[in-house]
C-alpha cells in the first residue's frame, strides 16, 4: 500500500513554499505551513496526485493524519477562503477578531457562529476529500482507500474515511495511538488514554480501526 504522508501538510518548515492558499489561525491569525484546504488548485493538484499513485496499482492508499483543522494551534482555518465563506453563510460583515471574540462568547449568537465555522471547516475537509477520491476513481473505482486520524478529537474522520473508502469498500480509520519513544515511557498511559477516546467517538461509525503501531 502508499501512505499519502502529507496532503494539507503539517506545518512544518519548508524549502518551498506552495501555492495555494495558507492555513491562517482562528484564534490568533497566525499563518501556518499548511494549506488551506478549501483552495480549488489545491484540489487539482491532490486529483493528479492520486491518480498518479492509484496508476501505480496499490493494494490500498492511506490518507495522512495531519488532514484536520480544528485540532491544531490556530483552532481552526480562518483564511480568506474561510472567511468569505462565513460570511455568505451567516449574512454577517465580520472579522476574523470580530468573530472569535463572539465565539468565545457564552451567548446564542456566540453559540450560532461557533456552528458554522465547524461546518465550513468540515466543508472544506470533506471536499478536499472528494477530490482525493475522484482521482483515485479515475484510474480505478475499486481501489480501496483509508483514512489516519489524529489526536482525541477524530475530526470528522468517518465521514472523511467513508469518501476516501471508494464505493463499496470498508471504511477503515488508523487511530493515532503510538507512543513514540522521546516522549518517555512514562507516558504510555496517556497514548492508552487517547486510543479510548478515539475507538469509543468512531464506534459504529466506521468498519474499520487500526492501530498506529500496525502501520
Amino acid at each position: 500500500g502508499v501512505l499519502v504522508q502529507a496532503t494539507i501538510g503539517h506545518g512544518w518548515k519548508l524549502s518551498d513554499m506552495f501555492p495555494f492558499q495558507q492555513y491562517i489561525g482562528f484564534r490568533d491569525g497566525r499563518p501556518e505551513n499548511s494549506v488551506c484546504p478549501y483552495d480549488e488548485g489545491f484540489h487539482e493538484y491532490m486529483k493528479h496526485a492520486m491518480h498518479k499513485i492509484a496508476e501505480c496499482k496499490p493494494d490500498l492508499i492511506m490518507v495522512d493524519d495531519d488532514f484536520r483543522l480544528m485540532f491544531r494551534e490556530g483552532g481552526g482555518c480562518a483564511c480568506p477562503i474561510h472567511m468569505e465563506r462565513f460570511c455568505e453563510e451567516s449574512g454577517a460583515d465580520i472579522t476574523r477578531e470580530q468573530l472569535w471574540d463572539i465565539v468565545c462568547s457564552d451567548t446564542p449568537l456566540g453559540r450560532e457562529y461557533t456552528e458554522i465555522m465547524v461546518k465550513l471547516q468540515r466543508e472544506a475537509l470533506l471536499g478536499a476529500a472528494k477530490a482525493m477520491r475522484e482521482g483515485i476513481d479515475a484510474v480505478d473505482p475499486t481501489l480501496p482507500g483509508a483514512f489516519c486520524t489524529v489526536g482525541n478529537n477524530v475530526e470528522f474522520a468517518d465521514e472523511i474515511a467513508e469518501i476516501l473508502a471508494g464505493e463499496g469498500n470498508p471504511i477503515v480509520v488508523r487511530i493515532n495511538n503510538g507512543n513514540y519513544t522521546p516522549a518517555g515511557a512514562r507516558y504510555v498511559s496517556r497514548a492508552f488514554l487517547r486510543a479510548a477516546h478515539q475507538i469509543a467517538k468512531l464506534k459504529g461509525k466506521v468498519d474499520v480501526i487500526l492501530a498506529e503501531t500496525d502501520t
